[in-house]
Protein backbone atom coordinates (compact mmCIF):
# COMPACT_ATOMS: atom_id res chain seq x y z
CA UNK A 1 0.00 0.00 0.00
CA UNK A 2 1.41 3.44 -0.79
CA UNK A 3 0.70 7.15 0.07
CA UNK A 4 -0.20 9.67 -2.63
CA UNK A 5 -0.86 13.30 -2.74
CA UNK A 6 -3.11 14.88 -0.09
CA UNK A 7 -5.94 13.80 0.70
CA UNK A 8 -3.94 10.97 1.21
CA UNK A 9 -5.06 7.44 -0.15
CA UNK A 10 -4.02 4.01 0.41
CA UNK A 11 -4.44 1.22 -2.12
CA UNK A 12 -3.10 -1.44 -2.75
CA UNK A 13 -2.04 -1.52 -6.71
CA UNK A 14 1.90 -1.02 -7.37
CA UNK A 15 3.10 -1.56 -3.88
CA UNK A 16 6.63 0.08 -3.28
CA UNK A 17 9.26 -1.91 -3.12
CA UNK A 18 11.53 -2.27 -0.02
CA UNK A 19 14.17 1.45 -0.91
CA UNK A 20 10.88 3.36 -1.12
CA UNK A 21 9.56 1.96 1.95
CA UNK A 22 12.83 2.39 4.07
CA UNK A 23 13.04 5.89 2.50
CA UNK A 24 9.46 6.91 3.57
CA UNK A 25 10.03 5.34 7.05
CA UNK A 26 13.73 7.80 7.05
CA UNK A 27 11.78 10.94 6.71
CA UNK A 28 8.87 10.22 8.91
CA UNK A 29 11.59 9.07 11.73
CA UNK A 30 13.43 12.18 11.08
CA UNK A 31 10.58 14.67 11.11
CA UNK A 32 11.06 16.95 14.49
CA UNK A 33 7.14 16.99 14.54
CA UNK A 34 5.90 14.35 16.88
CA UNK A 35 4.32 12.27 14.12
CA UNK A 36 1.77 9.21 14.17
CA UNK A 37 -0.42 6.99 12.51
CA UNK A 38 -3.89 6.08 14.57
CA UNK A 39 -6.08 3.42 13.44
CA UNK A 40 -10.24 3.48 13.31
CA UNK A 41 -10.08 1.47 16.92
CA UNK A 42 -7.48 4.42 18.33
CA UNK A 43 -5.02 2.48 18.43
CA UNK A 44 -1.32 3.66 17.26
CA UNK A 45 -0.26 2.05 14.02
CA UNK A 46 3.34 3.86 14.25
CA UNK A 47 4.79 6.82 15.58
CA UNK A 48 8.02 8.30 15.26
CA UNK A 49 11.37 9.48 16.90
CA UNK A 50 9.98 12.64 18.29
CA UNK A 51 7.04 11.25 19.60
CA UNK A 52 9.29 8.52 21.42
CA UNK A 53 11.33 11.75 23.28
CA UNK A 54 7.76 13.40 24.13
CA UNK A 55 6.73 10.46 26.08
CA UNK A 56 10.09 9.41 27.59
CA UNK A 57 9.16 5.57 26.13
CA UNK A 58 10.17 3.63 22.91
CA UNK A 59 7.93 3.46 20.27
CA UNK A 60 7.67 -0.49 21.24
CA UNK A 61 5.64 0.54 24.33
CA UNK A 62 3.40 2.70 22.60
CA UNK A 63 2.49 1.27 19.04
CA UNK A 64 -0.81 -1.18 19.46
CA UNK A 65 -2.15 0.73 22.62
CA UNK A 66 -4.93 3.09 22.79
CA UNK A 67 -4.96 6.16 22.60
CA UNK A 68 -6.38 7.29 26.51
CA UNK A 69 -3.71 4.82 27.91
CA UNK A 70 -0.87 7.49 26.64
CA UNK A 71 -3.25 10.73 27.71
CA UNK A 72 -5.85 9.73 29.77
CA UNK A 73 -9.55 8.88 29.63
CA UNK A 74 -10.29 12.45 30.46
CA UNK A 75 -8.10 14.47 28.11
CA UNK A 76 -9.47 11.30 25.10
CA UNK A 77 -12.56 11.56 25.71
CA UNK A 78 -13.26 15.54 26.09
CA UNK A 79 -10.61 16.56 23.47
CA UNK A 80 -8.89 14.22 20.85
CA UNK A 81 -11.96 11.40 20.33
CA UNK A 82 -14.24 14.01 18.98
CA UNK A 83 -11.57 15.62 16.45
CA UNK A 84 -10.66 11.85 15.56
CA UNK A 85 -14.19 11.44 14.77
CA UNK A 86 -14.45 14.19 12.67
CA UNK A 87 -11.62 13.17 10.92
CA UNK A 88 -12.84 9.79 10.41
CA UNK A 89 -15.65 11.16 8.86
CA UNK A 90 -13.28 12.54 6.02
CA UNK A 91 -12.23 16.03 7.42
CA UNK A 92 -8.84 17.79 8.18
CA UNK A 93 -8.93 18.69 11.83
CA UNK A 94 -6.71 21.79 13.57
CA UNK A 95 -6.37 23.06 16.78
CA UNK A 96 -4.32 23.85 19.49
CA UNK A 97 -3.93 23.38 22.79
CA UNK A 98 -1.64 22.75 25.81
CA UNK A 99 -0.45 18.96 26.48
CA UNK A 100 1.89 17.62 29.18
CA UNK A 101 4.60 15.74 28.21
CA UNK A 102 6.37 13.66 30.44
CA UNK A 103 9.80 13.77 28.11
CA UNK A 104 10.11 17.26 28.18
CA UNK A 105 9.33 17.23 32.35
CA UNK A 106 5.87 19.69 31.84
CA UNK A 107 3.47 21.38 29.43
CA UNK A 108 3.53 22.02 25.98
CA UNK A 109 1.82 24.22 24.14
CA UNK A 110 0.96 22.34 20.51
CA UNK A 111 -0.64 22.67 17.16
CA UNK A 112 -2.26 19.78 16.10
CA UNK A 113 -3.57 17.81 12.82
CA UNK A 114 -5.54 15.04 11.63
CA UNK A 115 -5.07 14.09 7.63
CA UNK A 116 -7.39 11.54 7.24
CA UNK A 117 -6.11 8.66 4.81
CA UNK A 118 -8.41 7.23 2.57
CA UNK A 119 -8.87 3.77 1.10
CA UNK A 120 -10.31 3.47 -2.09
CA UNK A 121 -13.21 0.66 -1.63
CA UNK A 122 -14.70 0.89 -5.16
CA UNK A 123 -14.56 3.00 -8.49
CA UNK A 124 -17.33 5.51 -5.82
CA UNK A 125 -16.68 5.13 -2.81
CA UNK A 126 -13.43 5.79 -0.62
CA UNK A 127 -13.36 4.82 3.51
CA UNK A 128 -11.12 6.54 6.24
CA UNK A 129 -9.04 3.70 7.57
CA UNK A 130 -6.84 6.04 9.90
CA UNK A 131 -5.56 9.31 10.80
CA UNK A 132 -1.70 10.95 9.96
CA UNK A 133 -1.39 12.97 13.75
CA UNK A 134 1.10 15.70 13.32
CA UNK A 135 1.83 17.62 16.30
CA UNK A 136 4.10 20.91 16.61
CA UNK A 137 5.37 22.56 18.90
CA UNK A 138 4.28 26.28 19.67
CA UNK A 139 5.56 26.78 22.81
CA UNK A 140 8.60 29.37 22.43
CA UNK A 141 6.22 31.21 19.91
CA UNK A 142 3.11 31.20 22.64
CA UNK A 143 5.52 32.85 25.44
CA UNK A 144 6.75 35.07 23.44
CA UNK A 145 3.45 36.34 22.71
CA UNK A 146 2.23 36.42 26.28
CA UNK A 147 5.08 38.65 26.74
CA UNK A 148 4.99 40.72 24.37
CA UNK A 149 0.88 40.88 25.46
CA UNK A 150 1.80 41.68 29.04
CA UNK A 151 4.17 44.22 27.93
CA UNK A 152 1.45 46.09 26.20
CA UNK A 153 -0.47 45.68 29.56
CA UNK A 154 2.08 47.04 31.79
CA UNK A 155 3.04 51.04 31.96
CA UNK A 156 6.40 51.48 31.37
CA UNK A 157 7.47 54.09 33.92
CA UNK A 158 5.85 52.73 37.47
CA UNK A 159 6.08 48.87 35.95
CA UNK A 160 2.87 48.71 36.99
CA UNK A 161 -0.49 47.89 35.20
CA UNK A 162 -1.40 50.55 32.56
CA UNK A 163 -4.81 52.05 31.57
CA UNK A 164 -5.53 49.09 29.75
CA UNK A 165 -5.33 46.61 31.79
CA UNK A 166 -7.15 48.65 34.56
CA UNK A 167 -10.33 49.03 32.67
CA UNK A 168 -10.20 45.06 31.59
CA UNK A 169 -9.60 44.47 35.41
CA UNK A 170 -12.46 46.86 36.39
CA UNK A 171 -14.50 45.16 33.79
CA UNK A 172 -13.54 41.73 34.77
CA UNK A 173 -14.81 42.97 38.62
CA UNK A 174 -18.39 44.45 37.81
CA UNK A 175 -18.90 40.74 35.86
CA UNK A 176 -17.70 38.99 38.86
CA UNK A 177 -20.38 41.46 40.65
CA UNK A 178 -23.15 40.27 38.59
CA UNK A 179 -22.50 37.13 38.21
CA UNK A 180 -21.45 35.65 41.17
CA UNK A 181 -22.25 38.45 43.63
CA UNK A 182 -18.50 38.78 44.35
CA UNK A 183 -18.34 42.33 46.30
CA UNK A 184 -15.34 44.38 45.97
CA UNK A 185 -13.68 48.04 46.69
CA UNK A 186 -12.52 50.81 44.28
CA UNK A 187 -9.90 53.00 45.37
CA UNK A 188 -9.34 55.72 43.22
CA UNK A 189 -5.80 57.53 44.20
CA UNK A 190 -4.35 60.96 42.83
CA UNK A 191 -0.58 62.14 43.54
CA UNK A 192 -1.05 66.15 44.94
CA UNK A 193 0.16 68.70 43.21
CA UNK A 194 1.39 66.95 40.44
CA UNK A 195 2.34 69.65 38.25
CA UNK A 196 3.88 71.91 41.11
CA UNK A 197 6.44 69.13 41.35
CA UNK A 198 7.09 68.94 37.77
CA UNK A 199 7.97 72.97 37.46
CA UNK A 200 9.78 72.70 41.32
CA UNK A 201 12.17 69.76 40.12
CA UNK A 202 11.42 68.91 36.47
CA UNK A 203 10.39 66.08 34.25
CA UNK A 204 13.17 63.55 35.06
CA UNK A 205 12.99 63.81 38.32
CA UNK A 206 9.10 63.50 38.39
CA UNK A 207 9.73 60.62 36.69
CA UNK A 208 11.81 59.08 39.02
CA UNK A 209 9.17 59.80 41.82
CA UNK A 210 6.68 57.86 39.31
CA UNK A 211 8.69 54.87 39.49
CA UNK A 212 9.42 54.78 42.91
CA UNK A 213 5.79 55.34 43.73
CA UNK A 214 5.40 52.60 41.42
CA UNK A 215 7.71 50.10 43.89
CA UNK A 216 5.98 51.20 46.56
CA UNK A 217 2.27 50.42 45.43
CA UNK A 218 3.59 46.87 44.55
CA UNK A 219 5.14 46.47 48.05
CA UNK A 220 2.30 47.92 49.55
CA UNK A 221 -0.82 45.19 47.75
CA UNK A 222 -1.31 42.26 47.77
CA UNK A 223 -1.14 39.19 45.27
CA UNK A 224 -4.63 39.09 44.62
CA UNK A 225 -5.45 42.92 45.00
CA UNK A 226 -5.27 45.47 42.07
CA UNK A 227 -3.41 48.19 41.46
CA UNK A 228 -2.57 50.03 38.53
CA UNK A 229 -1.78 53.67 36.73
CA UNK A 230 -5.09 55.14 34.91
CA UNK A 231 -3.48 58.18 34.19
CA UNK A 232 -0.71 60.67 34.91
CA UNK A 233 -1.04 61.12 38.42
CA UNK A 234 -3.59 58.91 38.70
CA UNK A 235 -3.61 55.12 39.81
CA UNK A 236 -6.45 52.79 40.41
CA UNK A 237 -6.52 50.24 43.00
CA UNK A 238 -9.58 47.21 42.96
CA UNK A 239 -9.72 45.20 46.57
CA UNK A 240 -11.79 42.11 46.27
CA UNK A 241 -14.55 40.71 48.94
CA UNK A 242 -16.74 43.01 50.99
CA UNK A 243 -15.43 45.21 53.25
CA UNK A 244 -16.75 47.75 55.25
CA UNK A 245 -16.39 51.27 55.93
CA UNK A 246 -14.06 51.34 58.36
CA UNK A 247 -12.42 48.77 57.39
CA UNK A 248 -11.68 50.62 53.63
CA UNK A 249 -10.91 53.96 56.14
CA UNK A 250 -7.72 51.91 57.82
CA UNK A 251 -6.66 50.41 54.75
CA UNK A 252 -6.59 54.07 53.61
CA UNK A 253 -4.39 54.95 56.04
CA UNK A 254 -1.65 52.43 56.41
CA UNK A 255 -1.41 52.58 52.87
CA UNK A 256 -0.37 56.85 53.61
CA UNK A 257 2.07 56.29 55.50
CA UNK A 258 3.52 54.10 53.73
CA UNK A 259 3.14 55.94 50.51
CA UNK A 260 4.10 59.31 51.77
CA UNK A 261 7.15 58.61 53.56
CA UNK A 262 10.14 60.93 52.50
CA UNK A 263 11.75 59.52 49.41
CA UNK A 264 15.51 60.48 47.71
CA UNK A 265 14.89 60.97 44.30
CA UNK A 266 18.31 61.84 42.47
CA UNK A 267 19.70 63.71 45.73
CA UNK A 268 16.33 65.18 46.43
CA UNK A 269 14.29 64.06 49.25
CA UNK A 270 10.72 64.51 48.33
CA UNK A 271 7.79 63.60 50.28
CA UNK A 272 5.23 62.67 47.74
CA UNK A 273 1.20 63.13 48.70
CA UNK A 274 -1.93 61.14 48.06
CA UNK A 275 -5.42 62.12 48.22
CA UNK A 276 -7.88 58.85 48.22
CA UNK A 277 -11.03 58.32 47.53
CA UNK A 278 -13.28 54.46 47.10
CA UNK A 279 -16.34 52.91 46.30
CA UNK A 280 -17.86 49.88 47.73
CA UNK A 281 -19.61 48.09 44.96
CA UNK A 282 -22.61 47.12 44.97
CA UNK A 283 -23.32 49.76 47.78
CA UNK A 284 -21.89 52.45 45.88
CA UNK A 285 -22.49 51.49 42.27
CA UNK A 286 -22.80 48.21 40.20
CA UNK A 287 -21.32 49.85 36.97
CA UNK A 288 -17.34 50.76 35.86
CA UNK A 289 -18.59 54.46 35.04
CA UNK A 290 -20.65 55.07 38.52
CA UNK A 291 -18.18 53.47 40.62
CA UNK A 292 -15.11 54.90 39.03
CA UNK A 293 -17.14 58.50 39.39
CA UNK A 294 -17.91 57.86 43.15
CA UNK A 295 -14.36 56.97 44.04
CA UNK A 296 -13.01 60.03 42.02
CA UNK A 297 -15.51 62.33 44.04
CA UNK A 298 -14.88 60.73 47.19
CA UNK A 299 -11.03 61.41 46.49
CA UNK A 300 -11.48 65.29 45.85
CA UNK A 301 -13.31 65.43 49.09
CA UNK A 302 -10.42 64.16 50.50
CA UNK A 303 -7.91 66.23 48.83
CA UNK A 304 -10.10 69.22 49.72
CA UNK A 305 -10.00 68.34 53.47
CA UNK A 306 -6.59 68.29 53.68
CA UNK A 307 -5.03 71.65 52.02
CA UNK A 308 -6.27 73.28 49.09
CA UNK A 309 -2.72 74.60 48.22
CA UNK A 310 0.22 72.59 49.08
CA UNK A 311 3.20 74.96 50.01
CA UNK A 312 5.96 74.29 47.62
CA UNK A 313 9.05 73.44 50.40
CA UNK A 314 6.60 70.94 51.83
CA UNK A 315 8.23 69.29 48.78
CA UNK A 316 11.67 68.90 50.27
Amino acid sequence: MILTSSPYHLTENNAPDSVCIHALLTVFDSVKDHLSVVGRDYRYRQVNSAYERAFGVSRESIVGKRIDEIFGKQVFNEVIKPKLDACFAGETVCYRKAFDFPGYGGERFMEVRYHPIFSQDSEEHTTVVAVVVSVHDLTLMKKTADQLNDLTRIDALTGLPNRQSVNEALKHHVAELQTHGEEFTVMYLDLDDFRLLIDLHGQRITDELLHGLGQRFRDCFRKDEFIGRYGEDVFIALLPGHLEDSEVSRFQERLLMDIERPMNVLGHVIKPRMSIGAAIAPTDGEDVETLLNQANQTMCRHKASRKSVVQARQYF
